[in-house]
């Protein structure tokens, strides 16, 4: 097989590669495994669908938010305070199917809770029109506690339908007060993601049609 590929002409041997390549990205797209890509990484899943039983987290934010009662503990790092949030909105997929689920994955750098007590608090709420009275409140659906450098919260999106349209959510991260001022724990905010067969996430809001 060596000596044939070596005596056939150039032009007709790149027919060859070609064709092998091209039938190899064929069998590829047809069970929905291609990913372009020029580093040759073949075989990987997408990122999301509706199809996928346990997709790889989805990117929603990145960055460096210093949370905690020591200004300057982290120099690159923006300081916040004692606490934060961040907006997100959520968006189902056109064609999901089964069940709406949804967990946020928060990862932090240097979370050490003093004393032994809890983690610094997650709560993440929903805002949507009240429909009695058409104002705009709060809903929590789902909370928690920072363990350590990547901690899920899970999100209850179990009453959303389909035609609801976009859902707005907002993150909350608050130090954990029972310590003593002086001693709360600082830490680094470092990213959030998204791991959902049913929905997708972006960041901000979307101003009401």
């Amino acid at each position: 097989m060596v000596w044939l590929l070596l005596s056939c002409p150039r032009a007709i041997l790149i027919q060859i590669v070609l064709a092998i390549d091209t039938s190899r990205i064929q069998y590829l797209v047809e069970r929905g495994k291609f990913r372009s890509s020029l580093a040759g990484n073949w075989g990987s899943e997408p990122q999301k669908g509706a199809q996928m039983d346990d997709p790889a987290p989805e990117l929603v934010w990145q960055g460096r938010l210093h949370l905690g009662d020591g200004p300057g503990v982290y120099g690159d790092a923006t300081y916040v305070g004692l606490g934060g949030e961040l907006p997100l909105t959520l968006r189902r997929f056109p064609d999901a199917a089964g069940p709406p689920s949804a967990t946020l994955l928060v990862e932090t750098e240097g979370l050490q809770p003093r004393g032994g007590l809890p983690g610094p608090t997650i709560r993440v709420v929903r805002f949507g029109p009240d429909g009695a009275t058409g104002r705009w409140q709060e809903r929590v659906l789902g909370e928690g506690r920072l363990t350590g450098q990547a901690t899920t919260v899970a999100v209850d999106v179990s009453n959303e339908r389909p035609d609801d349209g976009p859902l707005p959510l907002g993150l909350r991260l608050r130090v954990n007060a029972e310590a003593p001022p002086g001693l709360y724990a600082d830490f680094v905010l470092v990213a959030l993601r998204l791991r959902s067969v049913t929905h997708y996430a972006s960041l901000g809001f979307q101003a009401p049609a």
